[in-house]
Formats: structure tokens, sequence, C-alpha cells
């Protein structure tokens, strides 16, 4: 680990039977000597890169720090004072996050993962939100290949905000979308190409799941006036993720997956968006909470809760293959009920309470056979 902090106490250990876990499945413990209060706030945000996972963690005086992990060392990130859900850019170098001021103002922050940056200011804006800091919307980022710049996307209202991960600001963008005078409430740049982002807003009230009510929209950042489109026909969609190639946005509504292509292989935004239902019957038995996309793009890593605890399992990308890789337990939970599950080389990072309840610690997965299709 090459960035700049402070080092705490850690330790790891194997725990494999303490979980009911599919044949082969080995699960080591990560326990750092403080509890974790977040490491990856929703599952297509990740927070691995370069051998390095990025969370959360409760400081010796109460307050959220951000931290990394190596493989063997914990650390406590310098300068990251009160810092809250951090991200890591898909090249695995940069990660980022909101972090507080001494005067009360907020800023985006990051280090490199890969040199010793120190802390890095990247918004330079003082925004006055904090306490708490967790009001800054920070969102996935895109690996502009024309320029070898990062491009991030923040928001501490309903204009979107971008900084490269050099500091420089890009000028702010106002949507006409119907719910223009709403805060957002997840911001995701696309993967591939760096005009893209999907975006849903706050609302006054929520659906019965408890989703914000405004639909997904995809926006087209390229020219004067950015065009909207609902990505999820209607639907309040949620714990949404892009394709690894940029072309689909998978998301879940009503507890069940939906794929909608939004773009063509050049990133154009298609005039037309019809989402489409994955049926699956293992649904039905495991629940469905969060999926992500495997990087091959032909497999979701999939969370849910139902009965005898909560799940992690593959489904392929039809629905029509499942494969089981571990279960909490109904004593224990995977952190909330909400599995933070993220890929890690070739293993598979989650959060658990299951065997430290209400002090949830970081778990690393192999020897998992993926869905078959």
């Amino acid at each position: 680990m090459h960035c700049s902090g402070t080092v705490f106490q850690g330790s790891i250990s194997y725990v494999t039977p303490q979980f009911k876990c599919a044949p082969g499945v080995v699960i080591m413990r990560l326990a750092a000597a403080k509890p974790l209060n977040d490491w990856n706030n929703y599952a297509d945000c990740p927070a691995y890169g370069s051998s390095t996972l990025v969370y959360s963690h409760t400081a010796p005086d109460g307050s959220g720090q951000v931290a990394a992990f190596d493989g063997k060392t914990f650390m406590s990130l310098e300068g990251a004072r009160q810092g809250q859900w951090p991200v890591v850019d898909p090249q695995g170098v940069l990660a980022y996050w909101g972090g507080e001021n001494p005067d009360g103002s907020v800023d985006l922050y990051g280090t490199r993962l890969d040199l010793a940056s120190g802390l890095l200011d990247l918004s330079n804006r003082r925004m006055r939100l904090a306490p708490p800091c967790t009001m800054l919307v920070t969102g996935t980022s895109c690996y502009d290949r024309s320029t070898g710049k990062i491009v991030i996307p923040f928001s501490d209202g309903n204009i979107l905000h971008r900084s490269l991960n050099d500091g420089t600001v890009l000028p702010d963008i106002a949507f006409a979308d119907p719910y223009a005078e709403e805060d957002f409430h997840r911001l995701r740049l696309n993967p591939v190409f760096p005009w893209l982002l999907w975006y849903k807003r706050d609302a006054p009230g929520a659906n019965p799941e408890g989703v914000a009510t405004p639909p997904i929209y995809v926006a087209d950042l390229r020219g004067s006036r950015p065009t909207s489109v609902d990505a999820a026909g209607g639907l309040a969609g949620d714990h949404n993720a892009w394709s690894p190639d940029g072309t689909r946005i998978a998301f879940i509504a009503g507890g069940m997956p939906y794929v909608s292509t939004v773009a063509d292989a050049a990133g154009n935004l298609l005039p037309t968006i019809a989402p489409a239902p994955i049926k699956c019957a293992a649904i039905a038995q495991y629940g469905l909470d969060y999926l992500i996309w495997t990087p091959d793009g032909k497999q979701f890593l999939c969370s849910g809760g139902y009965k005898g605890g909560s799940v992690i399992y593959f489904m392929s990308a039809d629905g029509g293959s499942v494969s089981y890789v571990l279960n909490g337990g109904s004593s224990g939970k995977l952190f909330a009920g909400l599995v933070r599950a993220q890929f890690a080389g070739e293993a598979i990072l989650f959060a658990s309470d299951a065997l430290t309840e209400g002090m949830a610690q970081i778990y690393l997965a192999n020897g998992y056979a993926p869905a078959s299709k």
C-alpha cells in the first residue's frame, strides 16, 4: 500500500465453518481492531482496487474515517476526517469520498492507492453541508481513454458537479427532467463512455419498498443541454449497475431484476429504451436485494435475504442458471441484512456482523463456482 496514513492493529482468521458455504468455498475474516461502519454503500460502487480494499471505520474519537487494507496492513488514510462512503475508480488507482473540513464545510477528497500522494482536494468548493458530510452524493467514475483522466461526478443538491483526478473542475450541469428541483439520490457515470450518466433523484416520499419514486434517468452530457431518458420504463427501480461494456443497466424493481439496453457500442443513447425482466425461479428462494455484473458481463453476483438468512449467489444474465455461494445464517446477518459484496480478483469481498453482532467485519470468500451460463 503506497497511500499515506496511520497503521492500526488488525488480524486475519479463517471462519469457513461458521458460515453455510457451498462446497469448496473458503472464508477469511479481515478483522480490524475498530468496528466497521461502512465500506461499500451500494453494491455497484467498487471499493476495491490495486489489491487494496477501501472502506469506512469508526475512529477512536467516534468519527467516521476512511481506511484501507492491502492484505497485510490496516490503515486510516491521512486527513480523511469524517470521511464516508468511499468509491474507487474503474482503474483501481484512486479512492475518493466526501470529507469534512475544520470549518464544517465539505469537499471531495481522494488519494492515490498506487502512489504516496497524500490527501487530494478534488473539488475545493467548501460546500456547506456538514454535519453530516454524507449529504454529499458521490458517484462511480470513468477513466476517459481520450484524455487519460478520471472523471468523478458528485453533487451537493440538484446540480451535477464533475472533477478530474488532477483537481480540474468541469462545468456544472443542470438537467431538465420532471424532477429537476429534487436533489440527486444516485449518480453513476458510465465506466466506458464519460458522457453517459444514469441518475436518480430524491423524492418527497417513497414507495412501500422505501425506494425514492422518481425513475432512473440516463443522460448524454454532450452538447449545451443534456438529453435525459427514463431507463426503467416508469418502474421505481433501484440498486442499479452499468454493464462492463457500458451499454446496459441492470436494476431491481419490486424485488425482481431487469435489464435496459440504453446505448449502442459507440456510446450513443438509444431513442427508445424498454426494460426487459429477468426471470429466475431461485429468487423466490434466495430473495434479491442487490446485484452487480461479473467482469465478463455474462452473470450477476447477487445478494438476498429470505428464510434462513442472508445469501450470496451467482445468476446468469438470462436468469436460467444459479450458483449458491454462502449464507450468513438465520442467527446473524450480512451487514444489516443486505450484502455489500464486490469482486477482489478471484475472490468476493463482503461485510457481515453474523459473527460479531452489532460490529460488522470484512470477509473474503474464494473457491466458489459461478453460474454455468
